[in-house]
C-alpha cells in the first residue's frame, strides 16, 4: 500500500510537471557545492517523475565552459567560441524537446555573460536559480587549496607541517588532503578582502541575473540545502523548504514528501570540519576576521 500511494505520487507529479523546460540552469561559482548540489538535484527531478538525458551519474553539468566542449553531445565544431555556444544551446534544447527530457548546466555568471549565450537560454525559455556558498571563509579556502585563488605572497596550500603543495585540484580524490591539506595565508589582509568581495558577490550575481533576462530566479544556499546533513533540530525542514524553492524555480512542483524522500538518507551523515583543520595559521585568520562576520567555526 506504501509503495503503490508512493508511485502515485510519482506519476500525479510527473503530470504536474509536464511543461518544466528542458535546459534548467544552476548559476554557481566553483567551490561552492555545485558536485553535491547537481547530483542531488538530479535525484530530485527523478524523484519527481522528470525523465534526464542520458545517465545521470555522468552527465556534464559544466556545458558553458568552452575547454569543456569536448564532453558535450550537443557540440559540433563550431562549439569552440561564443557562436557554438550559442548554436549548441538551441540544437541542446530542440534535441532534449523532441526526447522529452531534461538536463542541467551548470556555470558561472561570467560564463552566462559571454556574447550571446544568455539571449540563446531566454531564447530557448531555460529557467534559472542563483545558488552560493554562505559562509565566504569556506569559499575562499576551498579556492586556495584548489590554487584557483591566491599564490604567493597572499595564500597557498600546504601540508599541515607547513610544507608548500601542488596537489592542488587533484586534492579532491585524495583520502590524505581530508586531514593533511590546509590553506596558508600569508597575508591576512587579502584574505579579508577576498571574504568581504565574496560576500557582496552574492547579491551582484542576482542582480546581474535579473538584467539578464530573470528578475524572479530564486536565491538558495548551499548550507541550506545541506542543512540536513548535520544533526541539529529543525535540519531537515531547512532543507526540505530550500530544496522546495530550488526545484520551483526550475517551474518543478515541489513535493515535500518526495524532497524528504530523497534527502533522509543524508540526514546526520555530515559535519562541517571545524577551521583549525581546513585553514594552516588559523589562529591569524580567526583575530583577522573577528567574530562579526561569523565565519569561523572552532567546532
Amino acid at each position: 500500500m506504501i509503495l503503490f500511494s508512493l508511485y502515485s505520487i510519482i506519476s500525479l507529479s510527473a503530470i504536474a510537471n509536464s511543461t518544466v523546460p528542458p535546459i534548467l540552469m544552476l548559476a554557481m561559482e566553483g567551490c561552492s557545492g555545485g558536485t553535491y548540489t547537481v547530483a542531488t538535484a538530479r535525484a530530485m527531478l527523478l524523484a519527481h517523475g522528470l525523465k534526464l538525458h542520458g545517465r545521470a551519474d555522468k552527465s556534464e553539468p559544466e556545458l558553458l565552459k568552452l575547454r569543456k566542449q569536448h564532453m558535450n553531445p550537443w557540440a559540433k565544431e563550431d562549439g569552440v567560441d561564443k557562436d557554438g555556444l550559442r548554436n549548441m544551446l538551441h540544437r541542446m534544447n530542440g534535441a532534449l524537446a523532441n526526447e522529452k527530457s531534461h538536463y542541467i548546466i551548470k556555470a558561472n555568471v561570467v560564463e552566462i555573460l559571454q556574447p550571446g549565450v544568455a539571449a540563446a537560454l531566454r531564447a530557448v525559455g531555460a529557467s534559472m536559480v542563483n545558488a552560493w556558498r554562505e559562509n565566504s571563509l569556506d569559499y575562499i579556502v576551498c579556492n586556495v587549496r584548489d590554487c584557483f585563488l591566491g599564490g604567493a605572497p597572499y595564500a597557498w596550500p600546504v601540508t599541515d607541517t607547513g610544507e608548500l603543495s601542488d596537489l592542488c585540484f587533484e586534492r579532491r580524490h585524495s583520502p590524505m588532503a581530508k586531514v593533511h591539506y590546509k590553506a596558508f595565508f600569508n597575508d591576512t589582509e587579502w584574505m579579508l578582502t577576498e571574504v568581504l568581495k565574496h560576500d557582496r558577490s552574492k547579491l551582484r550575481n542576482g542582480q546581474i541575473l535579473a538584467r539578464l533576462g530573470w528578475p524572479d530566479a530564486p536565491s538558495v544556499t548551499y548550507e541550506g540545502l545541506t542543512a540536513h546533513e548535520e544533526q541539529h533540530v529543525g535540519g531537515i525542514d531547512t532543507a526540505i523548504s530550500e530544496w522546495s524553492k530550488l526545484l520551483s524555480g526550475w517551474r518543478v512542483t515541489p513535493n515535500e514528501t518526495l524532497i524528504r524522500m530523497v534527502l533522509l538518507p543524508q540526514v546526520g551523515t555530515r559535519k562541517p570540519a571545524p577551521h583549525n583543520q581546513t585553514v594552516f595559521n588559523y589562529n591569524e585568520v580567526r583575530s583577522a576576521l573577528g567574530k562579526p562576520l561569523g565565519f569561523f567555526r572552532d567546532v
